[in-house]
């Protein structure tokens, strides 16, 4: 009971000078900087747009950094109307469900190639395992094909967003 009772004071002692200690140099570190400002002769530069316009190399895009849809120059363009932009973002997300329905059906009949082992089906024919591997790569041929339309159809309504940033076109008009 004794010990207990000694080491919950020791405690208790060394918790109440962590208090003052923290104080102390939190004190400290704030008149130094208060020094160091006072004594600091010029102001730091400060950067705005215009000194990285003028930095960057001629021809490229603010966004160049963010990605591969960024290297793409957006040609300039009026702002247009609220209806204009709507269907015009509409229209890209109508090529995107319409590639990815393509894609769909794409995966459907290479799933079903791959699947298509009936030895009763074209029996006659002697080159039946050679005509269904040329039409499973023609299916995956054309299932690559609809996967890459899919990125274009995503990259073409990127850079419709980006263009409407770039026009100053509320949010609210691409939805």
């Amino acid at each position: 009971m004794n010990s207990i009772r000694r080491s919950l004071s020791i405690a208790l002692l060394a918790s109440s000078w962590a208090g003052p200690l923290a104080a102390q140099s939190l004190v400290e570190a704030a008149e130094k900087a208060r020094k160091a400002r006072e004594t600091q002769t010029e102001p730091a530069k400060e950067y705005t747009n215009a000194d990285l316009e003028a930095g960057r190399p001629e021809g490229q895009d603010s966004d160049a950094g963010s990605g591969g849809a960024a290297s793409r120059p957006i040609p300039p363009r009026s702002t247009g109307s609220e209806d204009e932009w709507r269907s015009r973002a509409e229209a890209a997300r109508q090529a995107i469900a319409a590639n990815e329905q393509r894609v769909e059906a794409a995966r459907q009949r290479v799933n079903e190639l791959r699947q298509d082992r009936n030895p009763t089906q074209d029996t006659m024919s002697p080159n039946r395992e050679q005509d269904r591997q040329a039409e499973l790569q023609q299916a995956f041929d054309e299932m690559k094909q609809a996967e890459a339309d899919v990125e274009e159809s995503l990259s073409v309504l990127v850079d419709l967003q980006r263009e409407a940033r770039v026009a100053g076109v509320p949010p609210g008009w691409l939805r």
